[in-house]
C-alpha cells in the first residue's frame, strides 16, 4: 500500500495523477514481497508502451463521444460522470465507474502457484480506484476473463 497526501485544493484529476504515479511501484513491491525473483509488467506479457500508444490512438474517437457530465479524458482507472451537468436534478452527485481485470494478477498467481488472493486483489483494486477518485463503492463493474 502507498499513501497519497490529499491536499484541500486537490481535484479528481490531480488525485488521479498522484495515485497513477504510485500504482506501478506499489504493484512491483507487492510482487517482490511474495516472490524471490522480481518480475516486471513486461515479464508478465504487458507492454506499457503499447497500452499508452493505444490510448493515444483512440483518444480522438473517445473525445468525439463527449457529452455533458462526462469526463472523456483517458488514462485513469475510473471515469467520472456528473449527473447535474448532464441535466439531472441533483446536487453534488457524481457517479464513478471503475473496472479492472485479473490479467497480470493471474499470471503472477500462476508463477507463484498461489491463487487464493486473485479475487480479493481484483475487488480491492476496483474499490481502491473508486476511493482515490473520492467515491463510495456502490456497485461492482468487473469481469472474469
Amino acid at each position: 500500500q502507498k499513501i497519497v497526501k490529499v491536499d484541500s485544493g486537490d481535484s479528481a484529476e490531480s488525485l488521479k495523477a498522484k495515485v497513477q504515479a504510485l500504482e506501478g511501484p506499489a504493484f512491483i513491491e507487492a510482487i517482490q514481497k511474495k516472490c524471490k525473483n522480481s518480475i516486471s509488467y513486461a515479464d508478465a506479457g504487458v507492454s506499457i508502451d503499447a497500452g499508452n500508444t493505444l490510448v493515444e490512438l483512440i483518444k480522438p474517437a473517445c473525445k468525439a463521444t463527449r457529452r455533458p457530465g462526462c469526463d472523456a479524458d483517458l488514462g485513469g482507472f475510473g471515469g467520472l460522470f456528473d449527473l447535474a451537468a448532464a441535466g439531472y436534478n441533483t446536487e453534488d452527485t457524481i457517479i464513478i465507474g471503475a473496472t479492472d481485470g485479473v490479467g497480470t494478477k493471474l499470471r503472477v498467481a500462476h508463477m507463484t502457484k498461489k491463487h487464493e488472493s486473485v479475487g480479493i486483489d481484483l475487488v480491492a483494486m476496483c474499490v481502491n480506484d473508486l476511493i482515490v477518485a473520492g467515491g463510495e463503492p456502490l456497485f461492482f463493474l468487473d469481469y472474469f476473463a
